[in-house]
């Protein structure tokens, strides 16, 4: 005899041709509810039972570098990466890796692609996959500290090298004066925790090193290449009516227009300027592909 308001969120997709296509090739939703429903209640009862996690599925494994859907993250990050490149010769120092950037670009989703296989000699997670600062919920006691922090959006996770996340999260979230001073220290920081935190699941192999992850990050460096000429650019701009999944993606006029202002936001440029010479000087601008 008694009634209760509630709001629900609903998630609907795009109607863009590019994201109907994705996803016949990996229908997200799917893999959120795959997530919700079955591998994040899992990964809590590991806590509870302080028990051992089996082989994920293989929708897990590969993520997004799924070989049917090559072409289609070929066109996405291609039409971004060029625009980019229009951009990248206005910023100061560009005279430094703008050659290095033009040979990377056309290999770019292939050496991405090459990357994302699981190597089982090193140290893997389940990565988030979009891990940045919007996709993390904060919850606040009275007093103002932060009480609960939640992941949210597991459309994207893939099991793999934890350089993914680390280099999504630290590149397009944090403020630029700790991007890079301070990125080693966040390095840390994550190895601290990480090393606590097998302890207490009782990881039954070889504790992975702090100089591991290092290795791993300057290995993958393609992956902050991708970061901080696509996601990042999002991160950093200002609110505009112009933002929409479409307009980041899409090759309209529109899109077009919308990619240009990323690259032309002058917060981005200042972050852009700091991290391009950052990832040259780490390698991350070199192809394994001969």
């Amino acid at each position: 005899g008694k009634s209760k308001d509630v709001s629900y969120m609903v998630k609907l997709p795009h109607q863009l041709e590019l994201y109907k296509e994705m996803m016949k090739q990996n229908n997200i939703f799917d893999v959120e509810r795959l997530m919700y429903c079955e591998v994040v209640p899992e990964m809590e009862a590991l806590y509870k039972d302080v028990g051992v996690d089996g082989a994920y599925p293989e929708l897990l494994n590969l993520g997004v570098f799924k070989e049917e859907g090559r072409a289609m993250v070929t066109e996405m990050l291609n039409g971004m990466m060029s625009r980019f490149l229009k951009v990248c010769v206005t910023f100061d120092g560009h005279e430094e890796y703008i050659e290095e950037i033009k040979k990377i670009i056309p290999v770019a989703v292939d050496e991405m692609f090459k990357m994302a296989k699981i190597n089982t000699q090193e140290f893997n997670a389940l990565n988030h996959g979009d891990f940045w600062s919007n996709n993390v919920m904060f919850q606040y006691d009275a007093f103002g500290k932060v009480k609960e922090v939640y992941l949210v959006d597991y459309q994207l996770p893939k099991y793999g090298t934890v350089a993914q996340d680390l280099l999504y999260f630290l590149l397009s979230s944090t403020k630029l004066e700790d991007k890079i001073s301070k990125f080693d220290y966040y390095i840390k920081f994550y190895h601290d925790n990480l090393i606590e935190h097998l302890k207490v699941l009782k990881y039954t192999r070889p504790l992975p090193t702090l100089r591991s992850i290092h290795s791993s990050l300057l290995k993958h460096g393609i992956f902050g290449f991708s970061i901080v000429t696509g996601v990042m650019s999002a991160v950093l701009l200002d609110p505009s009516e112009n933002a929409s999944f479409e307009n980041f993606v899409g090759d309209s006029e529109a899109g077009e227009a919308f990619q240009m202002q990323l690259y032309t936001n002058p917060r981005y440029r200042k972050h852009i300027q700091v991290i391009m010479p950052w990832l040259l000087n780490r390698g991350a601008l070199e192809t394994t592909i001969l």
